[in-house]
This record gives structure tokens, C-alpha cells and sequence, in this order.
């Protein structure tokens, strides 16, 4: 197939129709090394004078000249080996500072809506100069302290994940920092994705048992026992501050609710493990305009079973990650990845990839343990 061809179906998110023949795969192998240095690296290996070659025409001259994709590979393992070793010396003190984090809050300023929320909020809002001066010294500080530091929290916490996975010896990383693709396991490219259990996939499935929403249950209860609390801050921190209080409130009506809630949590839970399909659909259907693509994915859903809000602190948990990480690699079988494949609509487009789903969990009761999407595939 032609270079041409297999970029058109990279730009238009032709995923499906890209990995499922060898020259994409191919493609997408030299095109994740990104940088110019690497590909001018594996074409000096390869003995190809690419001197005259502009950066941005190298991909098709490598594409074209057909370099062993043996030594494609083993050059990439190479450079990721030298690039890891590095980071690998740097990775405890690393985690000793992720662990200095002890709350995650972005202070209202939410990933990719910074500037929006910014104009929103405070610009559009605020007609007096003093009161801007004051607004941008107190309430904006904190909050743009609070997005630094979540954001450097997911960097950091990315990184040590995303090696987990690439020093597997089933896996061919990628170098540079490639879009749509992390890592090939078994020449199936995927991107993987870190996340919790979803709010919105949590509503949905209240709504679809005519259950009232979590807010609903906890306000109306805050309301039956008097309790004040800051409604002028966004609902997330409004949910935050009224589930403590119930939760630490002597009242059974109180602990009766918060009870309620956290075993719906777990029932809702439970039947996702079990019939993790929609879930995945959901996750391809939901994401964020800005960043839509129909690449292959990996998501990886950590969740604290006991806290839910505190499942952010599981990203820094290497050893806990490595425990489930690898033996889920061992046995994961893409010799029939059609079971994996996936179909979701976007702007009333059809779309097809091939996806999985690992949930490793934790909870004082029963431990850890970890559920993937192909173990409960036929």
C-alpha cells in the first residue's frame, strides 16, 4: 500500500483499516520513532544516505525504502534502553515526591479548558480593576497552584506507568513522544490510557436503574439535618465537603445514606467488572473534542474500592501497578484481537478499534486484584 494511502487513513482516524494491514502496521512502527535524530539514526544503521532528506519528508523515504523492520525494531529497543536507564537511576527519589502529594484538586481549573475557565470565571466577571488585582492574588493563585500540581502529578505519574508497560519484554515501546501510539504489543499498536471509574459512566448507570444521583442523595440529606455548607464553590467541591460531613456525622440518618451510597458504588462496580464492554464504548464516546482520535486503546481504570475519590493516589503506587501490569501481559492473547474490537459512533460517525480495559483494584477487605476486558472475552 502506498505512503499516501496510510497517511490519509492516520489523519482521518482510519484506525481499524490501518493496523489491520502489514505495511500500517510498518507505518506506524517507523512513524512513532517521531524525531528526526532517531529516524536519521535507523537510516545510518540501515545504510541510507538521507543528508539531502528535509526532516519532514523522512518518513516517506524511510517508507519507501523499506528498511528491515527487524532492525527497525531492534533500533528502537536500543534507544529506549539508553533513555530508560536514565530515568530508571532517577525513579525512587521520583516516587518519594509524588508521595509528598496529598491532595489532588484542581482548583476549579480543569485539563484543557484552562484559558476558557480563566476568561470565564474571572475576566468576563470581574469589571474592577482592584477587585482583579485581589481576585488574582487569592482565589486565582490558589487555583493555578492547584492545576500545577495535579498536572505535574499526571506527567510524572504518566511516565512511570507508561515504562511499566514498555520494559515488558512482550511489548515494542515507541521513542519520542509519538501520538496515538504508546507501545505494540504482538505488532497490535495501542495508546493507553490512565484513568478512575467514570463520574458520567457512574451517572448513567444510576440513571438507567432510576436511582437518584449521588448529589441528589447527599444534599437532600444535608438538608433533613441542617447542615450548612459552602454552596458558592463548584458542585465537585460542594459533593466533597457535604460527603465528609455526612460521613462524620452521628446521626444514623447520616451514616444510613453515606452507607447507601458507597454499596451502590460497589454494586455498579461489580456488574462493570463483569460486562466491561460498554464501558470502553463509553470512554471512546466521551472524550474531549479537542483531543478525538479512533487510535487503538489500552485503558488502564484504577479504582479504590473503599474511596473513589482517592483513587488518584493508586498512579503513584509502582509496586502495586507492576504486581498486576506484567501478568496481565503474559496472558493476554491477540491472536484473535477481533474479540477486542470495539464500535462507537462520534459526530454521527461510525468507528471501529481494537481496545482493552485493565481494572486493578484495591480495598481493605478483599486486597487488590486486577480484571481485564479479554479475560472476560469468549
Amino acid at each position: 500500500m502506498s505512503f499516501e494511502a496510510l497517511k490519509r487513513m492516520y489523519d482521518q482516524n482510519e484506525f481499524h483499516e490501518l493496523v489491520n494491514h502489514r505495511d500500517g502496521v510498518y507505518f506506524l512502527k517507523l512513524r512513532s520513532m517521531n524525531r528526526a535524530p532517531y529516524m536519521r539514526g535507523v537510516a545510518s544503521r540501515a545504510g541510507i544516505d538521507v543528508s539531502e532528506i528535509h526532516g519532514r519528508h523522512l518518513l516517506r523515504h524511510l517508507f519507501e525504502h523499506r528498511i528491515d523492520e527487524d532492525l527497525v525494531e531492534a533500533f528502537v529497543q536500543e534507544i529506549y534502553e539508553e533513555e530508560r536507564a536514565q530515568r530508571r537511576a532517577k525513579e525512587p527519589n521520583l516516587i518519594s515526591e509524588l508521595y509528598k502529594m496529598q491532595v489532588f484538586d484542581w482548583g476549579g481549573l480543569y485539563q484543557n479548558a484552562l484559558e476558557r475557565t480563566i476568561a470565564n470565571r474571572y475576566v468576563k466577571k470581574t469589571v474592577s480593576y482592584d477587585r482583579l488585582c485581589e481576585v488574582i492574588e487569592g482565589e486565582l493563585h490558589r487555583s493555578l497552584r492547584g492545576y500545577v500540581l495535579c498536572s505535574w502529578y499526571n506527567n510524572w505519574t504518566s511516565i512511570i506507568i507508561e515504562d511499566l508497560f514498555r520494559d515488558s519484554g512482550h511489548v515494542l515501546p515507541t521513542i519520542g513522544l509519538a501520538k496515538r501510539v504508546d507501545f505494540f504489543i504482538d505488532d497490535v499498536p495501542f495508546d493507553l490510557k490512565v484513568t478512575y471509574f467514570p463520574d458520567g459512566y457512574m451517572q448513567n448507570l444510576r440513571l438507567s436503574k432510576e436511582w437518584p444521583s449521588e448529589w441528589q442523595m447527599l444534599s437532600r440529606t444535608a438538608r433533613h439535618l441542617n447542615i450548612d455548607y459552602d454552596r458558592d464553590q463548584p458542585r465537585r467541591e460542594q459533593f466533597r465537603e457535604v460527603f465528609s460531613r455526612l460521613k462524620e456525622h452521628p446521626a444514623a440518618e447520616a451514616r444510613e445514606c453515606t452507607q447507601l451510597l458507597m454499596s451502590q458504588r460497589a454494586q455498579l462496580i461489580t456488574e462493570t467488572l463483569d460486562s466491561p464492554r460498554d464501558l470502553v464504548v463509553w470512554l471512546y464516546e466521551n472524550q474531549g473534542t479537542r483531543r478525538f482520535d479512533a487510535a487503538n486503546r489500552l485503558y488502564l481504570v484504577l479504582i479504590d474500592l473503599d474511596d473513589l475519590e482517592e483513587s488518584w493516589k493508586l498512579k503513584r503506587n509502582r509496586a502495586l501497578l507492576e504486581k498486576h501490569v506484567e501478568p496481565y501481559l503474559e496472558r493476554l492473547d491477540l491472536s484473535q484481537a477481533d474479540t477486542l474490537q470495539v464500535e462507537f459512533e462520534w459526530n454521527d460517525e461510525a468507528y471501529s478499534s481494537y481496545a482493552d480495559l485493565l481494572f486493578i483494584l484495591t480495598s481493605e477487605s478483599e486486597g487488590d486484584f486486577a480484571v481485564s476486558l479479554s479475560d472476560r472475552e469468549p
